[in-house]
């Protein structure tokens, strides 16, 4: 078996059309699609967080950067 790699949203749409179209088609049973889409969703939501986080710490340190130029440390 072929390995895919799902390190972008795109990858994962992309996925998901294919198996809907082997899904319609006959070539994959509802089981295994369904195990895949549920999967689908948990790395989707994964990468959510994981660019939230991201997100997050960037405000944190430009915060803090921020706080520390203004609390007048210049004593």
């Amino acid at each position: 078996m072929r390995k895919i790699r799902l390190n972008k949203v795109q990858d994962i749409k992309r996925l998901l059309s294919r198996i809907i179209n082997q899904v319609l088609s006959g070539e994959l049973d509802n089981g295994k699609a369904n195990c895949i889409g549920q999967l689908c969703n948990i790395m989707l939501r994964a990468m959510e967080k994981g660019e939230l986080e991201l997100r997050l710490d960037e405000l944190e340190l430009l915060i803090g950067s921020k706080n520390k130029s203004s609390t007048g440390d210049n004593l």
